[in-house]
């Protein structure tokens, strides 16, 4: 052998490759976790938006009742940023909310007795998140 030989062996590469490769295998599956806890938590603020603009209105005029479907909020709240989801939020005569809102694949929450809405797992579709409906 030479004594100035550079470089590394077979058994060297593969064993660097095996500890990354276990490193990627451990860290993926976390990185895909604080995504969609990231894109839920999204969610959530954008139905506590919808929330305080009905809410704006309920008071203002006593509107009772609202949909959210196209991309809109019927009848129109002042609302900045994009709406998403369909759904319902109706306000009973104490000026309490409830709710029900889909955006695949969240279903938000929120009977009138509940201070905060919250996330529903397990629901596929619109027709069951409606069906959760307090």
């Amino acid at each position: 052998m030479r004594e100035n030989e550079k470089g590394f062996t077979l058994v060297e590469v593969l064993g660097v490759l095996i500890i990354l490769s276990i490193i990627v295998v451990i860290t993926v599956p976390l990185v895909q976790d604080k995504i969609a806890e990231s894109r839920e938590n999204s969610f959530l603020a954008s139905v506590d938006g919808y929330l305080r603009a009905t809410r704006a209105k309920n008071t203002e005029d006593g509107t009772s009742g609202f949909v959210i479907t196209s991309g809109e909020i019927h009848p129109a709240v002042d609302h900045s940023g994009t709406v998403v989801g369909e759904g319902e939020i109706t306000y009973n005569s104490l000026g309490k909310a409830q709710l029900f809102i889909w955006n695949d694949p969240y279903c938000v929450v929120k009977g009138y007795e509940e201070s905060e809405p919250h996330v529903v797992s397990g629901v596929t579709s619109y027709e069951q998140c409606k069906e959760q409906e307090s």
